[in-house]
């Protein structure tokens, strides 16, 4: 059977049979006394055993790739190719997005290129037979630079390049689609690192530390990170401190954009000594738990620390090995005679 069930079975009796009793004399109550005196009282006990115990927080996160860069027409003309498909891989300056070649200022500034690197080509070969002055082949090599920079700053917005490596996430425009300046067109993304930005309350902020594990799930998955930033400073809108936490993105689980929960674990403690909240007695403001020794309830003061939704981390007061009165431990006295109704158990496990 059940040890609670067995725990409570038993109980309803002694209820019923008190009640039964209640209506007899007082001797025959004091007879009941002397049983449990005699017999002892019904508890169950739980073997304290060290154990992992972890307090977490729990809050909504925003994740955005480490390294992302999103590119914008310079330029109003109308897209030619589009050399990309979402999610494909992309390297550093590989051409994204074409613009038609004919567009008057891209062969305009090709043009006036040309023409100044022939003159330049020209001066220098009559400055090496003394043809020309010095002053003006430095004029020729100034309007060729000039020339060669406006050219390459029309070819770059004619020929949108990628602005770093990584996974294109975002394809905003299509082939033959007529675009403004300064529409944007796509967004590169390094999904090999991926940032959270979570905004935690100043209730909980001072538990907080640079390289505190967290972790965030995904398919039934679970990615592992670490903090990397604990702002100081409370954002004045939002009323909370900004907390920056990274994670290791090596299967490509998360991307920009997603909205998930981060759990920051504040504390970890390998060896803890823990019990539940129901298993804790508090007379006369004092906390306490009581214990089974030789058959006998004892009274042990205890200190609390950390508390992780019902579990309490028991610092001082009780110790490895000791029998704890888990279930009855309202119905016994300092001194009381006991006795368990189930095997003993061990630790209850974090949730």
């Amino acid at each position: 059977m059940d040890r609670k069930l067995a725990f409570w079975v038993f109980f309803a009796a002694v209820v019923f049979i008190f009640s039964a009793c209640s209506k007899k004399t007082e001797g025959d109550l004091k007879s009941m006394e002397q049983i449990h005196q005699e017999e002892g009282i019904p508890v169950v006990l739980r073997e304290m055993r060290p154990a992992v115990f972890t307090t977490f927080l729990k809050y909504p996160a925003s994740f955005m790739a480490r390294s992302e860069s999103t590119a914008k027409a310079d330029l109003s003309d109308v897209v030619r190719v589009v050399h990309v498909k979402l999610g494909d891989t992309v390297h550093k300056d590989d051409v994204i997005i074409t613009f038609s070649l004919d567009n008057p200022s891209y062969q305009q500034a090709k043009a006036s290129y040309e023409n100044a690197e022939a003159t330049y080509k020209r001066t220098q070969s009559l400055f090496s037979s003394n043809g020309v002055s010095r002053q003006n082949l430095d004029n020729a090599k100034t309007q060729y630079e000039l020339a060669r920079a406006n050219f390459k700053a029309m070819d770059d917005a004619i020929n949108v390049k990628a602005p770093i490596g990584g996974v294109i996430t975002r394809l905003d425009v299509r082939a033959t689609e007529n675009v403004q300046s300064g529409t944007v067109l796509f967004t590169v993304s390094n999904l090999d690192r991926i940032e959270a930005r979570i905004w935690v309350s100043a209730r909980d902020i001072g538990f907080i530390r640079d390289g505190m594990p967290v972790m965030t799930q995904w398919l039934d998955r679970t990615i592992s990170g670490e903090v990397i930033q604990v702002n100081m400073i409370m954002d004045a809108e939002k009323k909370a401190f900004l907390v920056l936490a990274e994670f290791r993105n090596t299967e490509r689980l998360l991307t920009s954009g997603m909205s998930l929960d981060a759990t920051l674990q504040t504390y970890k403690n390998d060896t803890a000594l823990y019990i539940h909240r129901k298993e804790l007695v508090t007379e006369d403001g004092v906390p306490c738990v009581y214990i089974s020794l030789n058959d006998k309830a004892q009274r042990r003061e205890v200190t609390i620390g950390r508390s992780q939704g019902l579990l309490l981390e028991i610092t001082q007061g009780i110790a490895p090995g000791d029998f704890l009165i888990s279930e009855g431990s309202q119905l016994v006295q300092d001194g009381s005679r006991v006795y368990s109704v189930a095997p003993t158990s061990g630790s209850t496990p974090m949730n």
